[in-house]
């Protein structure tokens, strides 16, 4: 058996072992259903096997040689070039990727800048504190997922930070409150318990909602009576 990083999401689990032949993968241990179709798909018959490069429009099978010479010529002959992507690739491929863009004085980016990183970077500029997860997993007694579907695209982020102990306590999931706040109910709401708070709140009512909490309830300490964004002043005070 072998240890590796799984690539199937951007969890990254380093706890994967894997048994495999020239043509499958005799065993999995530790994926989740997303994890082993990414494992499975190197074997895919639509995979490329062979490096391709564009002659004269047409796309010719070349050798690996004659391919990372071509890729080097395209990179040397660049004023400014843009290395993307990296969300699903092991620590080692973004640390070396990062030292090829500086020595190409190039920039590089990856879809986090369109999404989650928008977030991240403002949060600092704030001052705003950030975590990781494993200071959620020995620390956390409060976890809130606000429009995420982890169940379904990060499938093991909740056995890592919801039913794990940590290093620190001898309890686990039993001391944890787990709450949603998302306008669809999602897979990730089968997981809630009798302490948790799932709150299904209107489309396009987020703005709002965050408003709200900032303002009326932790500033003034004032709840609406009238409620708001599909939540009721009950659902609101817990």
């Amino acid at each position: 058996m072998e240890k590796v990083v799984c690539t199937g999401c951007s969890l990254l689990c380093d706890d994967i072992l894997i048994k495999n032949s020239e043509t499958s993968f005799d065993e999995i241990i530790g994926a989740c259903l997303k994890g082993k179709e990414r494992f499975e798909s190197a074997f895919s018959e639509r995979r490329l096997l062979e490096p391709y490069v564009r002659i004269g429009g047409q796309l010719k099978k070349v050798s690996y040689k004659e391919a990372l010479e071509k890729a080097i010529e395209l990179l040397k002959e660049s004023s400014k070039p843009l290395l993307y992507g990296f969300s699903t690739t092991n620590c080692e491929t973004q640390k070396n990727s990062i030292k090829l863009a500086k020595k190409l004085n190039g920039f590089i980016d990856s879809n986090s800048s369109i999404c989650q990183g928008k977030v991240l970077n403002k949060a600092a500029k704030k001052g705003i504190t950030l975590t990781s997860i494993t200071e959620v997993i020995n620390k956390a007694d409060f976890i809130l997922f606000w429009g995420f579907n982890a169940a379904e695209s990060i499938p093991r982020l909740l056995n890592k930070i919801l039913f794990s102990r940590g290093k620190f306590r001898m309890t686990g999931r039993e001391i944890k409150t787990f709450s949603i706040i998302d306008p669809v109910k999602t897979a990730s709401f089968n997981v809630m318990g009798p302490r948790d708070l799932p709150l299904r709140i209107n489309p396009d009512s987020d703005l709002e909602l965050l408003r709200t909490l900032k303002q009326e309830c932790c500033i003034n300490e004032n709840i609406p009576s009238k409620g708001v964004a599909g939540l009721d002043q009950d659902e609101l005070k817990r």
